[in-house]
């Protein structure tokens, strides 16, 4: 069942924008909003990504004493059964159940925001809202990643599959963000928020795909600014310790920050996303918001 979600925020949802004016809501409820926006959403997810960094950090330590020149010489073979031990498996639960967590947490700021919670959201209230979105967001990524896997066989096609693997990449990845949008906000099922994403996309696609290229790009660009710091760190350390093992140790901690700003990115592509999912809705179904309210 499609119902209408309450837009009750001082920024609308619902309303005819272009691209450069999504991305600019995008920025301008985030600056708005900085402390509540981020405070919870680093609360919840930087446990994930402490466990995640530590745990890369202790398989790229692995990796790299395995494939020393000490250990290939004794026993290379040894080495190449080891890359991928056992324990790296749960690394592997904890980045998928972090990465859920995170785009789950952003639907819930979404939806308190839209509710006029705004001012009032703390870790506790957003946990509340994300838990509830934690099971349907998988269930999309399962969907999702299971389409994709099953559209890879058609790089078993030669000379063109390759391309046209990556053209139906391309192609399907406004259905999958308004998909999301409208499962997290007005649709009950997948199958209806797949459904309405059809409606909503349809005679749209050019400006929906340049919408969520631009919200990349600024995303890429964003992260790039601030991991500097980290990159010069990571520089730093590796031509001022002699010791290799601490060298390696310390640089393989620093993806801890990069799995943070990682997390940070879904903030920029997230609200992105259910504002083209709004611009959308606005087309489609017409709206009776007095746009003066948005000013």
């Amino acid at each position: 069942m499609i119902h209408r979600f309450p837009d009750d925020g001082d920024i609308r949802f619902y309303k005819h924008r272009d691209a450069g004016s999504i991305l600019n809501a995008t920025v301008v409820l985030l600056r708005r909003n900085a402390r509540e926006a981020f405070v919870p959403f680093f609360a919840l997810v930087i446990p994930f990504a402490l466990i995640v960094g530590i745990g890369q950090a202790l398989y790229l330590q692995n990796v790299t004493s395995l494939f020393s020149p000490e250990a290939m010489a004794s026993d290379p073979a040894s080495a190449f059964g080891q890359i991928f031990p056992p324990w790296y498996v749960g690394v592997i639960v904890m980045s998928v159940l972090g990465a859920t967590v995170a785009q789950a947490a952003v639907a819930g700021y979404v939806r308190l925001y839209r509710e006029g919670a705004s001012g009032e959201i703390t870790a506790s209230l957003l946990w509340d809202e994300t838990q509830r979105l934690v099971l349907p967001t998988f269930g999309f990524y399962l969907a999702y990643g299971f389409l994709i896997l099953l559209s890879g066989l058609i790089n078993l096609l030669p000379c063109l599959g390759t391309i046209i693997w990556v053209g139906v990449l391309f192609w399907s990845l406004p259905y999958a963000i308004v998909t999301w949008s409208s499962r997290m906000t007005e649709s009950d099922t997948l199958g209806e928020a797949f459904a309405r994403a059809q409606d909503l996309v349809k005679g749209s696609w050019p400006f929906a795909f340049g919408t969520i290229l631009l919200l990349f790009l600024v995303m890429a660009i964003v992260m790039f600014a601030v991991g500097i710091p980290v990159q010069v760190a990571t520089q730093a350390v590796a031509m001022g310790t002699a010791d290799q093992t601490i060298s390696s140790l310390t640089l393989s901690l620093l993806t801890i920050p990069q799995q943070v700003l990682g997390y940070a990115a879904y903030l920029i592509t997230g609200i992105g996303g259910f504002f083209l999912h709004g611009r959308l809705t606005a087309d489609l179904d017409g709206t009776d918001l007095d746009d003066d309210l948005d000013l």
